[in-house]
C-alpha cells in the first residue's frame, strides 16, 4: 500500500513567494558551494582593493609592451 506524505505550510510562509523542497544533502551541497564562492570573491575583493591602493600611491609599474622593456624596468 502506498502512502502519501502530507505537509502543511503556514500561511505566512506561503505568502512570501515560491517554495522549493529539496533533499537535505542537496541543500548542504549548495551551502558548501556558496561558501566556497563567497570566500573566493571576498579574497578577490581584498586583492583588488590592495591593487587599487597601490595604483593610487604610484607603486605600480607597467604595462610593458615587450619583455625587454620589463627587464629594463626590473634592473632599475
Amino acid at each position: 500500500m502506498n502512502y502519501m506524505e502530507t505537509v502543511t505550510i503556514p500561511r505566512k510562509l506561503a505568502q512570501k513567494g515560491n517554495l522549493v523542497v529539496i533533499p537535505q544533502k542537496d541543500y548542504e551541497e549548495l551551502l558548501r558551494i556558496h561558501k566556497k564562492h563567497k570566500e573566493f570573491y571576498e579574497g578577490l575583493d581584498r586583492d583588488l582593493d590592495r591593487a587599487i591602493n597601490s595604483y593610487k600611491k604610484g607603486k605600480v609599474v607597467g604595462p610593458f609592451s615587450s619583455v625587454a622593456e620589463l627587464k629594463r624596468s626590473l634592473q632599475r
